[in-house]
């Protein structure tokens, strides 16, 4: 013979046969822990949420998730899921009779667990979910929803600034830098020294800076010490900020220079200057199927820039030198045959964290570029075409994925400065042979052409992935009469931030 027995999991709402001794009631009181600061698109999950159930076992479903108010769309909740009870059954014996009964646990212990899946869509943002809760007992059946029952923030913050970046701290003066500004906007932290905490201290809710009372300066010295910036809600694993405060400790005051930081300068060394991967030092290549065709010769892919070819105006050699570069710093593609059928490449920097640099400096982007291709091969291969058979596509992103077509690029050719040569004169816009018809400024085929742009904080200060990438494509889409000949070259890319 064979009984059954429910019982609930930490509670006492069942006799021996499952009859209800508690009364089933509306679910009511649901409360969830906020989650403040996990990373975008990583795995995430919640606490078990606290509620009123009067002891009995609760159906719980994601109703909605908004953000900025907004109900977003199905690709957030297919990446979400929530959990509920669970039935455990136990057998056991009943004393010598040979007989057993089957005992059914619910297991409330996850019940209300909610869980993001890693490669999730949710990037930086205040998140807000509606849960509707049921119970079900005995014919007994209501629900309860929970309006923004649960507050998701998603996103570490992007950077710690300090404005004056520098600081001078006197002997006896008891100077005290301005406050920390948290770029991302998360809540709920403190700051804390990472580092010299025997000369320095800061106070954990604004975070400005002073001399330890306890330290006597007896010559200048220069920190930058590291500072960190605790969640509440994650304590154990603090962020860790350097570089973006300048302490100097002297015993009469020191006259400050403005910082002048170039932040990234890749020396674009490729591994193998034969190797199609290219690989060199901030860069990547992407191609597109051309490169398996008949006729390709691979070794003509990105390379380094041999010495002869190598930028040397006098302007880029006191860049580098105030940049403390010494190595190789351009690319080089040759388009030389047997070339014939239409290409795309891609080169693409490194991601570059701007936050650092947005509370006070001015960062600007700046890069060299020169594409050649003989006349000849435009009056022969190309003739009547006003437009350059090759264009090379300046396109930038916050959040590339690796996939260059499954990324969100924003092309700047229109909105880089540019100049041609060593000239004084400056406009707007890539000229012909990069991109278009030859324009006012008259062609720069064969010539080297430096562009830049500003990256002001109110468009690209909490941009903390920006990316550069350069799109090499041809204006042609079936095999050419004859071999395509030229080169494109891609020098001294730089990011340089400049105190205000």
């Amino acid at each position: 013979m064979i009984f059954g027995i429910f019982l609930f999991q930490g509670c006492e709402s069942h006799d021996s046969f499952g009859k209800e001794v508690q009364v089933p009631v509306k679910p009511s009181n649901l409360s969830y822990a906020d989650i403040i600061g996990y990373k975008q698109y990583g795995y995430m999950q919640t606490d078990v949420p606290t509620y009123n159930s009067n002891g009995h076992p609760l159906l719980f479903e994601i109703v909605s998730i908004k953000k900025d108010g907004v109900v977003l769309d199905d690709t957030y909740l297919n990446a979400t899921s929530i959990l509920n009870y669970s039935v455990i059954e136990t057998e056991k014996e009943i004393g010598d009779t040979g007989e057993t009964h089957t005992i059914f646990t619910n297991d409330l212990s996850e019940a209300g667990r909610i869980i993001i899946e890693d490669g999730n869509p949710f990037e930086d943002g205040d998140y807000y979910f509606t849960i509707r809760a049921t119970v079900d007992v005995e014919n007994y059946r209501e629900s309860t929803v929970f309006e923004d029952v649960l507050h998701l923030q998603v996103g570490w913050a992007n950077g710690v600034t300090y404005c004056p970046f520098q600081v001078n701290f006197v002997n006896g003066e008891n100077t005290i830098s301005g406050p920390a500004t948290v770029l991302g906007g998360r809540t709920n932290t403190r700051f804390e020294l990472g580092s010299d905490s025997d000369k320095l201290t800061i106070d954990p809710i604004s975070g400005a800076i002073s001399m330890n009372p306890s330290y006597t300066v007896t010559e200048t010295e220069v920190i930058n010490p590291i500072i960190k910036l605790v969640y509440e809600s994650n304590e154990s694993v603090p962020l860790n900020f350097t570089g973006n405060f300048t302490a100097v400790l002297s015993t009469t005051p020191v006259e400050l220079d403005k910082e002048v930081n170039y932040f990234f300068y890749p020396t674009l060394k490729p591994v193998d200057s034969n190797n199609p991967a290219f690989g060199g030092d901030g860069y990547t290549v992407e191609t597109s199927a051309f490169v398996d065709k008949p006729n390709w010769v691979k070794k003509h892919f990105y390379k380094e820039i041999v010495a002869a070819a190598k930028l040397n105006f006098d302007e880029v050699l006191e860049t580098r030198t105030e940049a403390g570069v010494t190595e190789m710093s351009g690319s080089q593609f040759n388009y030389w045959g047997p070339l014939k059928n239409p290409f795309e490449t891609w080169l693409i920097a490194d991601p570059v964290n701007l936050a650092t640099y947005s509370g006070c400096f001015e960062t600007k982007m700046v890069f060299w570029v020169k594409q050649n291709i003989p006349q000849e091969i435009l009056d022969n291969v190309f003739p009547g075409q006003a437009e350059t058979p090759v264009n090379i596509e300046i396109k930038i992103t916050d959040n590339y994925s690796g996939d260059v077509y499954n990324t969100d690029w924003t092309q700047i050719n229109d909105v880089l400065t540019c100049k041609i040569e060593e000239a004084d004169n400056a406009f707007v816009g890539t000229p012909y042979p990069l991109i278009g018809e030859v324009g006012p400024e008259g062609t720069a085929n064969n010539m080297w052409v430096k562009c830049e742009m500003d990256l002001p904080v109110s468009e690209y200060g909490n941009m903390n992935n920006f990316t550069i990438a350069f799109r090499t494509i041809t204006n042609y889409d079936s095999d050419l009469p004859e071999n395509l000949r030229g080169e494109l070259y891609i020098s001294d890319l730089h990011f340089v931030a400049t105190e205000k």
